[in-house]
């Protein structure tokens, strides 16, 4: 590793970028999401771990990393006995490759990598999520008459991040060679991720993307949820923790229970092991949510947001379709990053 005296040129798009992505609730939720820049044929600038899109800068929250290394080391992981162990395996190559010292490389860091455009972003849209709900055709479709036929379209199917959505995202990379400006990879149960050669025309991606999508659904109905602590006697209390009450506004009906649909809701809550559950559906639009500080239950009550949204739309739509229970369990191994600060 060494010291990195300034940042590269590029970091002042990318840290817009980012902030541009990650100041929306319905793009980007806690610390989920990342953006990338590929600077010449070897390096490339990522968002660092643990880091929020919305609170990075030209000179915060990214490391640079050698990308050649990790799309090199990516199929070597197979070799491994187990997904734990491919996991540990993964992250060790994200740590060798990374340059500057400092913040930790992103779990998501070897998508970025593997995918061969400049500029990458990935966000957990809650449009995006809707879509890869959706049947495929249908998906697909809608996705061609917003964005037109310059696109590249990709469908992944439900992953555990890191390694795994790797290796299902490099099967389809024989097919991202076509000379298209525009990728866009729907990442089931995750989100999306764009692919470019420049960060404008990723936004003007987004946006031709993002509109129609929301307002089909009806998404301006649903603003966030409200948040106040509960009373002290709340038990159990961990000590240096506190339950908060979330509450859904009144609106709409909303349909949701604890069953996973995002990979975040299971990354962020402990409802499937032998611990004290830290996630409590108190009736049809409330949770009860146990949190360490003011920026831990904001992160939380994000997540529950986006999992009771895309939860209600895709059931009253007739395509919920739940993560895989080995896929929940996988999640909760992850050792790179805190399951509160996303992946």
């Amino acid at each position: 590793m060494s010291e990195i005296s300034e940042a590269p040129p590029e970091a002042a798009a990318w840290a817009e970028l980012s902030r541009t992505l990650g100041q929306d609730l319905l793009l980007t939720q806690a610390s989920g999401g990342n953006t990338s820049v590929k600077l010449d044929d070897q390096h490339f600038l990522v968002k660092a771990s643990g880091l929020r899109l919305g609170e990075v800068t030209a000179e915060k929250g990214w490391v640079l990393a050698d990308y050649q290394k990790i799309r090199n080391g990516v199929p070597t992981l197979d070799k491994e006995e187990d997904v734990e162990a491919k996991s540990r395996a993964y992250q060790t190559l994200l740590a060798s490759s990374t340059v500057t010292r400092g913040p930790k490389i992103s779990l998501e860091a070897g998508l970025h990598a593997l995918l061969p455009n400049p500029w990458v972003a990935h966000v957990h849209s809650i449009a995006g999520q809707l879509l890869g709900l959706m049947p495929e055709d249908e998906a697909r479709r809608l996705a061609f008459s917003l964005l037109g036929e310059d696109l590249e379209f990709h469908w992944i199917p439900p992953a555990i991040p890191g390694h795994d959505l790797c290796a299902k995202t490099a099967k389809h990379l024989s097919a991202s060679r076509s000379g298209k400006t525009l990728s866009l990879w729907i990442l089931q149960n995750h989100g999306v991720a764009w692919g470019s050669h420049s960060d404008k025309n990723i936004l003007a991606a987004v946006d031709a993307f993002e509109g129609p999508i929301r307002k089909r659904f009806g998404l301006d109905r649903y603003p966030p949820p409200a948040i106040e602590p509960l009373a002290p006697q709340r038990s159990p209390r961990p000590q240096g923790q506190t339950w908060y009450q979330v509450r859904l506004p009144q609106g709409p009906a909303w349909e949701f229970d604890t069953t996973p649909a995002l990979t975040d809701f299971a990354g962020h809550f402990d409802l499937w092991s032998d611990a004290p559950p830290d996630f409590v559906q108190a009736d049809d639009r409330t949770a009860h949510i146990l949190a360490a500080s003011p920026r831990d239950i904001e992160g939380h009550a994000q997540v529950f947001y986006a999992h009771a949204l895309v939860s209600t739309i895709s059931r009253q739509a007739g395509w919920f379709r739940p993560l895989p229970p080995d896929a929940v369990r996988a999640i909760k191994l992850l050792l790179l990053e805190r399951p509160t600060e996303g992946y």
